[in-house]
């Protein structure tokens, strides 16, 4: 949603979107599709990512391990290209 703050921001400073700057949001919300201009989204598999981290709770939880750990694992992602990117001419 910080998105929308930058939006305004833009505007506010007659930035122009994508002639002056790019954008790429992280997620694909609904409304970046009927923004002006449109906003590239990296969309990521959201149900996956709950799905894996819900496994790991579980887990630490069933083994008593509940001390800070790192684990590293990898979510599928798509770039979904709008219009709010281009090659800046600046």
């Amino acid at each position: 949603m910080m998105s929308l703050g930058a939006l305004q921001f833009l505007r506010d400073n007659q930035i122009k979107m994508p002639d002056d700057i790019s954008m790429v949001i992280f997620d694909d919300y609904e409304w970046s599709t009927i923004s002006h201009p449109t906003l590239t989204s990296v969309k990521q598999d959201t149900v996956s990512l709950g799905e894996k981290v819900a496994e790991i709770i579980l887990k630490r939880l069933s083994d008593g391990e509940l001390q800070d750990t790192v684990q590293e694992f990898r979510v599928k992602t798509q770039l979904i290209k709008r219009e709010s990117c281009s090659i800046v001419k600046k």
